[in-house]
């Protein structure tokens, strides 16, 4: 079984104020990795991993075979990260699974060629290029769980690919990341809305709306 996970950041304890994350994050991050993950298994991990050593130590210790997608606060070499235990290290790394040719990286690639890019980064599921398929994920959505890429998975995201069609913050959220009520920092980022509108330079201010009330509407229900 393939799974992923991202920014896990055993160790770095200002995860529990910034990302509300529980005051035992990492035993629970290594609890459900351990209850999932099979020693024959490899996990994709999408960056930003470990804040010190022993948090490095304690998830290389974890069962599967592992790669690290290098993310903004890895800032060892790829060498150093494969001689300390992992089992490839990387940038990025495209793979084609259930016919779809997915792109994995830590931030998102805009303006990335590939069917979709899986990214981590932003702790949260918004989107800052709808023209696109962009799948982020965000570990406190995910429960604080590596995702199965089974298939399930990806078939809904093959559906997407095959429909070219831009999925609704709703389908991205029933993605297996339920674990969490949505909220306006899953539209528009940690940084806010008048940050947010800033980042679609030139774009005409109504267009903008038009595209958030298209495609990050939060459904009362998932409130």
């Amino acid at each position: 079984m393939l799974w992923i996970i991202t920014d896990t950041h055993l160790g770095h304890y200002a995860m529990i104020k910034s990302c509300g994350r529980p005051e035992n994050f990492d035993a629970i991050i290594c609890r459900n990795w351990r209850e999932r993950v099979k020693p024959q298994d490899t996990v994709i991990h999408l960056g930003d991993c470990a804040w010190r050593p022993e948090g490095m130590k304690r998830l290389l210790e974890l069962p599967g075979k592992k790669i690290l997608v290098r993310g903004n606060h890895d800032d060892k070499s790829l060498e150093k990260y494969m001689e300390m235990g992992w089992d490839f290290a990387c940038d990025s790394i495209v793979m084609k699974l259930g016919g779809v040719v997915i792109l994995f990286s830590h931030k998102p690639r805009l303006g990335h060629q590939a069917d979709i890019n899986i990214h981590g980064h932003y702790h949260d599921l918004h989107r800052e290029d709808f023209s696109r398929l962009y799948l982020p994920l965000s570990l406190e959505a995910m429960g604080y769980q590596p995702i199965a890429l089974d298939t399930e998975f990806l078939g809904t995201i093959a559906s997407w690919v095959s429909r070219r069609r831009i999925p609704k913050l709703k389908e991205i959220y029933e993605l297996k990341q339920n674990h969490r009520p949505l909220s306006l920092r899953d539209i528009y980022g940690q940084q806010g809305k008048e940050r947010f509108i800033r980042k679609f330079d030139g774009t005409p201010e109504p267009d903008i709306h038009a595209i958030v009330k298209k495609f990050c509407t939060i459904p009362s229900a998932f409130t």
